[in-house]
């Protein structure tokens, strides 16, 4: 089961440079944050990465703003530097967590790589991971001594704040077991120590116990915080199948339901993606799908196949053809109504029997 949930990925020298791009200071700027707008180019790169990391959780999240970090212009030419002449450069986006009265520090300052320690942690440097909840969990305001809830970092309807951060991590040094020897430097030869941790965030190496991948990395310039990503953990999640899902219409009504609170929205055009989310069944979490007329039929008989039983609803153009092949079906409703489609997509109505 764990493997369901496992993600680390690499991301592209390209995508990294574009973020990394603009709007840059000379000096440290009077206002550290500015909210992206939802269309702009880097929102759009970052909601993907970020969405691609939420559809790999445990449970929901729902990103609600995205802020760019603007720093001093030396920061952003030190970590692109290292991007492309660093041979080893191994290019990841990566969340980290803190409480929200370090940020200031971090965007003015950089990062220390003095760590936060507790059980199972390894070594000296700044620690990310892929897994939001492991990041999550970094955020509260924790008494010392107290050990952080990986599993459940917050309750349902909690907002709170990681850093989306890019990261060059260069050689690493992996764990499979417990380094007692926790304020240790991070091991010669190497730019970082990496693991996968269990829910106590004990590295492990047993494939059932790992929970999330972290890595601590010795270099502060390696790791450049660009993003502020707000986001509330939910218990609702609708994902909506369409080929023609990023037309304008269609993208018009995206954008609609990502704005509304309460619930994490996924948009696809590609059935195997929207498979995978959905079969996930993260933890606490009711699902609402959407399909498109067109193989929609398919992709019902699909989700039953893998056990999923979600209220459906077939948003076509035809909606007498499709309701012919609906009807053999329980929980599917059929509509052309873009009203209809986002009253039961935003969960503002009850489901049809």
């Amino acid at each position: 089961m764990a493997s369901t949930y496992l993600y680390d990925p690499l991301v592209s020298t390209a995508i990294l440079d574009e973020l990394a791009a603009g709007d840059q200071t000379a000096a440290t700027p009077s206002k550290s944050v500015k909210e992206l707008p939802r269309l702009s180019k880097k929102y759009r790169i970052v909601e993907e990465l970020v969405e691609n990391a939420l559809n790999h959780s445990r449970h929901s999240f729902k990103i609600s703003r995205i802020e760019l970090v603007v720093a001093p212009t030396y920061r952003s030419k030190e970590f692109k530097r290292r991007l492309h002449e660093w041979p080893t450069a191994d290019p990841r986006f990566l969340f980290h967590g803190t409480k929200e009265s370090n940020h200031p520090s971090i965007f003015d300052q950089g990062f220390s790589n003095d760590g936060e320690h507790s059980d199972g942690y390894i070594g000296k440097g700044v620690y990310l991971s892929p897994t939001p909840e492991y990041s999550a969990a970094r955020t509260k305001e924790t008494p010392g001594g107290t050990r952080l809830n990986y599993a459940e970092p917050v309750s349902v309807g909690t907002p709170f704040k990681l850093l989306g951060c890019l990261v060059t991590v260069g050689r690493c040094k992996t764990f499979v077991e417990k380094s007692y020897d926790t304020e240790s430097d991070i091991s010669d030869g190497y730019d970082a120590h990496t693991a996968w941790v269990d829910e106590h965030g004990r590295p492990t190496g047993t494939d059932d116990e790992k929970f999330a991948k972290v890595y601590a990395i010795k270099n502060t310039i390696s790791v450049y915080p660009r993003f502020v990503l707000n986001l509330a953990r939910v218990n609702k999640e609708t994902v909506w199948l369409d080929p023609n899902v990023s037309n304008e219409e269609n993208s018009d009504i995206c954008n609609s339901l990502k704005a509304i609170t309460g619930f994490y929205f996924y948009a696809t055009s590609n059935p195997s993606k929207a498979l995978d989310v959905l079969k996930r069944k993260k933890h606490g979490t009711s699902y609402r799908v959407v399909t498109a007329g067109r193989g929609g039929e398919e992709f019902i008989r699909n989700l039953l196949e893998v056990g999923v039983a979600s209220p459906v609803m077939v948003f076509c153009a035809s909606v007498r053809y499709h309701k012919t092949w609906a009807a053999k079906f329980s929980s599917v409703q059929v509509t052309n109504s873009d009203c209809h489609m986002m009253a039961f997509a935003s969960w503002s109505t009850s489901v049809e029997s």
